[in-house]
This record gives C-alpha cells, structure tokens and sequence, in this order.
C-alpha cells in the first residue's frame, strides 16, 4: 500500500554463516596466551583455495608461508532440508503464512485529541511466507601451537554446543557440535602445530527474495 516502507523479510545462507562468525567474535571469543599475552583467536571462513592449501599442508599458511596460528577456519560442507518441522503445500505458490502486528506506524500515533475523541487506532499487520527448514553442516579445523592452547578453545567452544548462536538483533540459530579430533604434527626443520576438527550443525531456514 502507499507509504508503507517495510523491507521484504527474506534470510539466505549467508546470514547463517555470519551468524557463526558474529557468535565466535562476540560470544565465544576464543583466545590463548603467548609469552604471558592473551591473544585473540581470528576466525576466518574457508575459500576453496584456503581449503585445500590446509589440507595438502596440514596446516594454514600467509602468504610469506609462516604458518597461521592460532587460528580457526570453517567452511559449509553440505545443506539439508528438514522435512520435520514442516513442508508448503507448494514452494512456487506458497499458502501457508505467519503475520505480526505493527506496534507503531504514522497512523497510529498517540495523541490527547485522538483519546478525548475515542478514535480506533489503525491496525497494520505484515504477513510472512512460511520458510524452509534446512539443516547445514559446517567443518572446523584449530590449529595451535601448544596442546594447552587447543584445549582451552576447545572448552569454550563445547561448552557453546546446544545453544543457539547469532545476533540477538538478527537471527539465532541452534548449533550442535560433534565430536573432537585432534592431532600433533612435528616435521623435520618445522614448527610443532596442534590441530583439532569438528563438525558443527546448525538448524536454520531459509526465505529467499524470490518471492
């Protein structure tokens, strides 16, 4: 209608990554201590070419090929719908829909006139389309210098399992982490690197801007 200035509700995988990146920054916050300094722990996410140079490596390197540590990178392994929680009669045609009511808009402003003459405030609703449930699962890899640095990202991070992660502002959702791997690696003329992998799964949904 004229005048309304509500921006289309939509949410794609990019905000579920950022969701992981926004709870490991300001929630987790992960650090070690290095020669008596705490250190923050950088998270960063996994292009295919950081990938892979991890893993022919081991290990994370820059570009003058000292390697990175400590350092945490993860990247999306694979996306599932989840059937479960509830399915559209039809995605191009969707008919099920959620509404909430606006608490204030220009029409509903408060005033002593509007009280004194009993006038009805008008009552305006934004109707959402029910999104898709989807299960995403994400790969981890830490890698430290010291077996007690790793442990201590270790302990933060498990204690985060079964809780939902993101913005409070934006969007949460419910993270589950699997188990923990860890392995020491000490090759001939190079530096000791702990490593640890896990997998994260997190329960999210999508409403795309194609609608």
């Amino acid at each position: 209608f004229r005048g309304d200035t509500t921006k289309p509700f939509t949410i794609g995988f990019e905000d579920i990554d950022e969701s992981i990146m926004y709870y490991f920054e300001n929630v987790i916050r992960p650090y070690v201590i290095q020669n008596n300094v705490r250190t923050a722990v950088p998270i960063i996410y996994g292009s295919p070419e950081r990938w892979k140079s991890t893993q022919k490596d081991g290990y994370y390197k820059d570009k003058n090929g000292a390697i990175m540590a400590p350092l945490i990178m993860f990247k999306r392994e694979s996306i599932d719908k989840n059937r479960s929680l509830g399915n559209k009669l039809d995605a191009n045609t969707p008919h099920l829909y959620t509404s909430w009511k606006k608490t204030y808009n220009p029409k509903n402003s408060y005033s002593n006139f509007e009280v004194l003459n009993n006038r009805i405030p008008v009552k305006q609703f934004v109707a959402n389309v029910v999104p898709d449930y989807i299960t995403l699962t994400y790969s981890f890899i830490i890698q430290t210098y010291y077996v007690e640095q790793l442990n201590k990202i270790i302990e933060a991070i498990n204690y985060s399992s079964n809780s939902y992660w993101g913005d409070p502002e934006r969007f949460k959702f419910k993270a589950n982490i699997g188990g923990f791997a860890i392995t020491t690696e000490l090759n001939q003329d190079d530096e000791r690197v702990v490593r640890s992998t896990f997998t994260l799964t997190m329960y999210g949904y999508v409403v795309p801007d194609v609608l």
